[in-house]
């Protein structure tokens, strides 16, 4: 399922990055609040994820993308 919108993003499409990020953003923000215990920069770490999955889109691979990925990025 993710394939196909990772291919999408590979390609430039606003549409397929806004389903991944509601697929991910919540995930990705409960695992960055558990890490700072504040809103705040969780939604910002959240923010900065997505944007350099954005910036590196035409490099993204499909063994990239899954959240476990996403949270080591966090995690650093």
């Amino acid at each position: 399922m993710d394939e196909k919108y990772i291919l999408g993003l590979r390609k430039g499409s606003h549409a397929d990055f806004n389903k991944l990020y509601d697929l991910y953003a919540d995930r990705l923000y409960g695992f960055a609040y558990n890490l700072t215990h504040s809103s705040e920069m969780a939604e910002e770490i959240v923010q900065e994820v997505f944007l350099k999955i954005w910036q590196m889109r035409e490099r993204i691979f499909f063994s990239f993308f899954p959240l476990h990925h996403c949270q080591k990025q966090i995690s650093e």
